[in-house]
């Protein structure tokens, strides 16, 4: 800024400038943006019972299904005496 002179004048407009800028991009209080007033309604009783059902019996099946290949993965591969085959062991499980 050397060799540049601004007057007082405008280095208070440049002030006045900078400040409304930066007012109207920040909230006044974080609170006025968030709405508490509204409530939720939870799913109770059977319609609970239907969500829950079906999400349980799909992990079971999911983690039943990754037992029984890793428990018959070695009789499998002793079997057919190839190690390389293991990951077409797992893919054919799923589909």
């Amino acid at each position: 800024m050397a060799g540049k002179a601004t007057s007082p004048q405008a280095a208070t407009q440049v002030s006045r400038t900078c400040k409304a800028d930066t007012d109207k991009s920040t909230p006044t209080q974080p609170s006025d943006s968030v709405d508490d007033s509204q409530d939720y309604a939870y799913p109770t009783g059977i319609t609970k019972a239907l969500i829950i059902g079906p999400v349980t019996l799909t992990y079971f099946l999911f983690f039943l299904d990754l037992a029984v290949v890793s428990t018959a993965t070695p009789a499998i591969t002793s079997r057919f005496n190839s190690l390389v085959d293991v990951g077409w062991y797992v893919w054919l499980s799923q589909e």
